[in-house]
This record gives structure tokens, C-alpha cells and sequence, in this order.
């Protein structure tokens, strides 16, 4: 039951699933790609903490080009680099070759197509520009497969070829570099290089995933963040998800844990998902995997308790730890006065109040001293169903 209800942690492929309201702003940078007259090599930054979605908006935009007739989209991974011995340069040659010589293989739907009485013009045209896009590829997959077969051909005569038939053809280039971020500050160093003077050809465009603060991290001098702004001409910042359309993406996919451990929403439940606030999807689906597996070894306490106490867990662990030490003083804090002052001194701000009122009203100072409550489901609420949940675990 459990295997069942795991989220995984991957990206969105299609603007069809997205649920940040996103797929518009991915649009409006494609078409400025799509429609750009072209001249050297430009690349943009996609930019934003890990989580936030940038690969989501990566796909995205790629999806768009690839409806594009005079764009072809690559992509190279640097990652794959640094498990081999083989150079930043000659590695990525052997990925983008590999990439172009699949997109030169020409469709089956269009190897025997001939125009019949009647065709239309334009379906005509369509075949015609599909030949020559299919050409077009073929040679520039010769050009950089000449780069991996020999070193006859010095690499920077390869460069200015592919660049003359790039804007002698029209059609550009879109290479995507996502997980910038995951190399190290030497492979960063080289990787600046590589597109700035062995792969920068005319009429190209990187898109470029990574979070700055990363880079900031992992670098120990400033070579770094000098290359990283030389290098990138324009950074797209995504802004913070809407809190309303995360908190819209846990209701509607809560419902789909209860479910499967024989629960039903309720008021309470909504509670719940009221008092939490997720930063972003990925923790959604954390929150939503954290909870499915306290309810496989609970079942039968409180969903919404277990939603805001998994929020706690997750997010705020030494809070968590707090009540988890001082659950029996809170169900009654008239009794036990002290342990306000002490619940102060752990550091809260707004979203830890907000999951604590929840689930302890009085530790909030509203006055009121939360007392058990069975509800119509039957479940024990609130601090007693908090205490039974850490007396069981």
C-alpha cells in the first residue's frame, strides 16, 4: 500500500502539468529565443534556489522551441564529465554529435511521403523545409563528430565552420545545461571557458540552470562568479512559488493519501492544511511521503495532526524534537505555565506558530486550554492524538 503512494521528486516534462502558472513566463522566453535575429552565442540563466522549479521551466521553454522550424535543442550534461577522463571540450562535442545525428535520422512518416493531387501548398512546403532542416542537421553533425573521430582538424576551425553554416542556413542552435550548480569550481572554471571560446558559436543560445547561491558555496575564490557573469547575458530570477497555488497542489493531492489508509477529509483536515505552508512543490511531496508513512504505522490517529506534525518534522526538526521532550506539559499549559516562556526560546516565526496553534491553541497564548475532543470520525484530536502518536513511536 505504502510503495503505492510515494511521490517522486522529478521535474514536470510538459506545460501541461504545470501547477505554478509557470508555463506562460516559459513562453515569452522561448518566442524571444525563436524569434531573436541571431549574431554570436548568448546565454541565459535560469535562476533559483534547488526545489524551485527551474527544470520544470527548463522543459518548458524547450518544449515550445522544439515546435520551432529553424531551432534545434540540445542538450549536455556535465556531470556525465566528471566520471570519465575524457575533456570538458571533446565530451561535450560527443553528446551534442550524439544529439544531432538522432535528430537527422528522418521520421518514417516522411521517408516515402510524395505530394498527391490536391495537397495543399503548404503541407507541401512543410516536407520541403523538413528535408532541408534534415540536411542541415546531418552536416552539422558531421562538423562536430570531426571534433570526437580526429584531432586532425584544430577544434577552432570546427567552431568557426559550424558558426558560418548556422547563419549562412538561418537556423539556430539551443544547447540546455541544467545542474550547473553540482560541479565543482574547477569544472565550473572550465565549463565558462568552453562556451565563451571553443563552443560559442554564432546563432546559439545556452540555457543555463543553476542557483547563485550555490555557486557562492562551492567557490573559494572569485573566478567563479567573475566567469558566471561574464559568461551569461541574461538571468531569469524565478520569483517564489505562490503560496496559494502550492497550498491548491497539497489539497488536491491530499485527499489521495487518506484514501489509501481508509480516511476521509474533513473540516479538521482542512485545518490542517490551513496551518502548514510549504515552500514549494517539493516539499509538498515530501510532506505528502512523510505523512503516508506515519499513517501506515498510525492508521488510526488523527490526519490532520499527523499533516501539521509531519509539516514540523520535516521542516522545523528541532521543534519537533521540543514537543517530542515536552508533550506531556503541553496538554495542559494552565498546569504548566513555565513552558510558554520556554517554547519561546527555541525561535519561532510565523509558519511554526501558525502549525503549533494548530495543534496546541493554548501554547499560542488564544487563551483557550485544548482539551480531548473525539469527533464524529471517531479519531482523538489534537494533543491527545499528538501525544498518542509520539507514545507509540
Amino acid at each position: 500500500m505504502l510503495e503505492s503512494c510515494l511521490y517522486r521528486d522529478a521535474p514536470i516534462g510538459s506545460r501541461e502539468d504545470d501547477l505554478l502558472g509557470r508555463a506562460p513566463m516559459a513562453d515569452r522566453l522561448a518566442s524571444l529565443i525563436a524569434e531573436d535575429p541571431g549574431s554570436g552565442r548568448c546565454s541565459i540563466g535560469i535562476v533559483g534556489p534547488r526545489g524551485s522549479g527551474k527544470t520544470s521551466v527548463i522543459n518548458m521553454v524547450r518544449e515550445r522551441l522544439r515546435e520551432a522550424e529553424n531551432v534545434f535543442v540540445l542538450e549536455f550534461d556535465p556531470l556525465l564529465y566528471r566520471s570519465g577522463s575524457d575533456a570538458m571540450a571533446l565530451s561535450f562535442f560527443r553528446s551534442i554529435t550524439a544529439d544531432l545525428r538522432s535528430m537527422s535520422k528522418e521520421s518514417p512518416d516522411l521517408k516515402d511521403r510524395k505530394p498527391k493531387y490536391g495537397r495543399i501548398a503548404g503541407d507541401t512546403l512543410k516536407v520541403v523545409d523538413r528535408t532541408v532542416k534534415m540536411r542541415v542537421v546531418g552536416e552539422l553533425s558531421a562538423l562536430s563528430g570531426s571534433i570526437v573521430a580526429t584531432s586532425d582538424e584544430p577544434i577552432m576551425t570546427v567552431r568557426e565552420k559550424i558558426s558560418e553554416q548556422l547563419r549562412k542556413t538561418g537556423y539556430k542552435l539551443v544547447i540546455v545545461v541544467d545542474s550547473l550548480d553540482l560541479l565543482t569550481p574547477k569544472e565550473l572554471t572550465q565549463f565558462f571557458r568552453l562556451i565563451d571560446a571553443t563552443a560559442g558559436f554564432d546563432n546559439t543560445f545556452y540555457i543555463l540552470g543553476y542557483d547563485e547561491r550555490s555557486f557562492l558555496k562551492i567557490s573559494t575564490h572569485d573566478v567563479v562568479s567573475l566567469n558566471l557573469k561574464k559568461a551569461v547575458q541574461l538571468e531569469v530570477r524565478l520569483p517564489e512559488p505562490d503560496g496559494r497555488m502550492v497550498k491548491k497542489a497539497l489539497r488536491n493531492e491530499l485527499p489521495r493519501v487518506m484514501e489509501r489508509f481508509d480516511q476521509k477529509p474533513d473540516g479538521y483536515t482542512d485545518q490542517a492544511c490551513d496551518s502548514i505552508s510549504p515552500g514549494n512543490l517539493r516539499d509538498v511531496y515530501r510532506i505528502l511521503n512523510g505523512l503516508a508513512f506515519k499513517l501506515s504505522v498510525h492508521p488510526g490517529l488523527c490526519c490532520g495532526d499527523l499533516l501539521a506534525l509531519t509539516y514540523l518534522d520535516l521542516e522545523f526538526p528541532a521543534v519537533y524534537d521540543w514537543i517530542l521532550k515536552n508533550r506531556k506539559e503541553l496538554c495542559d499549559v494552565g498546569a504548566n505555565p513555565g513552558i510558554v516562556e520556554e517554547f519561546k526560546k527555541i525561535g519561532v516565526d510565523e509558519r511554526i506558530l501558525k502549525a503549533i496553534g494548530f495543534l496546541y491553541p493554548s501554547l499560542t497564548g488564544s487563551g483557550i486550554v485544548f482539551k480531548d475532543y473525539d469527533g464524529d470520525d471517531g479519531h482523538v484530536r489534537s494533543a491527545s492524538s499528538c501525544d498518542a502518536y509520539f507514545h507509540l513511536s
